[in-house]
C-alpha cells in the first residue's frame, strides 16, 4: 500500500464490513477495503486493496464509519452519508439501500456525528440538541415513539449538550446505548442496559434520557460495546457496564485506578460482537 501523508484521523468499520477511511488534513477522505455498497465513494462497488479518493466530499472535519457506510461532517456543519441504509440509518429520508452521497437534513449546524450505534446514528447540533435516526423498535431514538425514522428526529428531554458517545450491545449489534455530556458537567444516558452501561444501578433498559447519578464535573465521555467511560476535571477515570477493566462489570460509575494521568478518552463507537474497551492517551 502506498504511503498516506497528512492524515488527520482514521475510522474503520466494525464487524465484517472491513473498510478503512483516512481523513486527511486538507479535508479530503481516502479509503480502501470492502466496497460492495459503494461506501468508499470512488464511484464503483469494487473492493479496493489500496487507497482511493472519496469523491464529492471536501472540507470534512469528522468521519464515522460502520456497517458498510460512512457519515461525514463538513466544516460548514452539514452531515453527509453514503453506503448501506439498513433501517434508514443513513438519515437522508430514504428506505432504499445502498444510498449514493446525500446530505442528512438537520435544522442547524452539526458539531458531532455518530454512525453505527446499533442500527442508529445521531448528530449533536451547535444549539445543544441531539437528533437521532434509524432503527427504533425499542425506542432507542428517544423520540417518544417506536417508529423507524429515516430522517433525524429530536431526542426528548435533552438540552445544553456538548458531546456525545454511543455504542452497540456486546452480543447484539441491533442494541444501542447513548451517553450525552451536558454543559454543567453531568452525564445523561439511554438505551440498552444488559450490562449496566447506562450507569443507573441496574440492568433495566431505558429509552428516555436520564442523568447518570453520582457523577459531576465530567469533561470527556466515550463508550465501547455495552460499556461507558468518563473522565472528570480532576483526572478521575470512571467506568461502568462491561468494562473489560479491573473493575469488571458494574452498573454504577466506578473509579478505575490509573498509573498515569489520562489526557484523552478514545471510544469504540460500534462493534457488532465481542468485548471492547476504551482507549486512552496519557500525559
Amino acid at each position: 500500500m502506498p504511503e498516506i501523508t497528512n492524515a488527520a484521523r482514521v475510522s474503520g468499520s466494525q464487524g465484517s464490513a472491513n473498510s478503512v477511511y483516512i481523513l486527511k488534513k486538507d479535508g479530503t477522505i481516502v479509503g480502501w477495503g470492502t466496497n460492495g455498497d459503494g461506501q468508499l465513494g470512488d464511484g464503483t462497488t469494487t473492493d479496493r486493496t489500496s487507497p482511493v479518493v472519496f469523491q464529492g466530499l471536501d472540507n470534512v472535519t469528522q468521519i464515522q464509519s460502520g456497517g458498510y457506510a460512512l457519515h461525514a461532517l463538513k466544516s460548514d456543519g452539514t452531515v453527509w452519508f453514503q453506503g448501506r441504509n439498513t433501517f434508514g440509518r443513513g438519515g437522508v429520508g430514504l428506505t432504499t439501500s445502498p444510498v449514493p452521497l446525500a446530505q442528512v437534513p438537520l435544522p442547524a449546524r452539526a458539531i458531532q456525528v455518530l454512525n453505527y450505534v446499533g442500527l442508529t446514528a445521531a448528530a449533536l447540533l451547535e444549539d445543544g440538541t441531539v437528533w437521532t435516526w434509524g432503527r427504533n423498535t425499542e425506542g432507542e431514538l428517544a423520540d417518544g415513539t417506536t417508529t423507524e425514522q429515516t430522517a433525524p428526529v429530536k431526542v426528548l428531554g435533552l438540552s445544553g449538550i456538548t458531546a456525545m458517545a454511543g455504542g452497540s450491545a456486546n452480543a447484539d449489534y441491533y442494541g444501542a446505548n447513548y451517553l450525552a455530556l451536558k454543559n454543567d458537567g453531568t452525564v445523561w444516558s439511554w438505551g440498552r442496559n444488559e450490562s449496566g452501561q447506562l450507569g443507573r444501578n441496574g440492568t433495566t433498559a431505558s429509552y428516555f434520557p436520564a442523568q447518570v447519578p453520582g457523577i459531576d464535573n465530567v469533561t470527556q465521555i466515550t463508550t465501547a460495546p455495552s460499556a461507558s467511560y468518563a473522565l472528570k476535571s480532576d483526572g478521575t477515570f470512571l467506568a461502568w457496564g462491561r468494562t473489560s477493566l479491573s473493575v469488571g462489570t458494574v452498573s454504577t460509575p466506578t473509579v478505575v485506578p490509573v498509573s498515569r494521568p489520562i489526557a484523552t478518552l478514545i471510544g469504540v463507537h460500534g462493534h457488532a460482537y465481542g468485548d471492547g474497551c476504551s482507549l486512552v492517551t496519557t500525559i
